[in-house]
């Protein structure tokens, strides 16, 4: 009594698919432009010669899943983004 099927308005399957496109594409511009502010941060201490990563960079990079050490390679670090940022571009 009362009570809905979920089917009473046949366009909302259709809304509900490009709502979840709109939010999987906004989600991966918002991936994206973490990445891109990450890029540069590991560009900044490449150019300085960084030889340690500041603890909040470090804890990002691990989050995503790269693996960052005490006296990490800035530059397979940087490649490793630009790797996670084709794939993105890719999906």
């Amino acid at each position: 009594m009362g009570e809905s099927s979920g089917h009473d308005d046949p366009g909302s399957s259709a809304r509900s698919k490009a709502q979840s496109r709109t939010g999987g594409a906004e989600d991966r511009r918002a991936r994206l432009y973490e990445l891109d502010r990450i890029l540069d941060a590991l560009e900044q201490l490449n150019l300085k010669e960084a030889r340690e990563l500041p603890p909040a960079l470090h804890k990002e990079l691990v989050a995503l899943g790269l693996s960052a050490p005490a006296h990490p390679n800035i530059t397979a670090l940087i490649e490793g983004v630009w790797e996670l940022q084709e794939q993105l571009l890719q999906s």
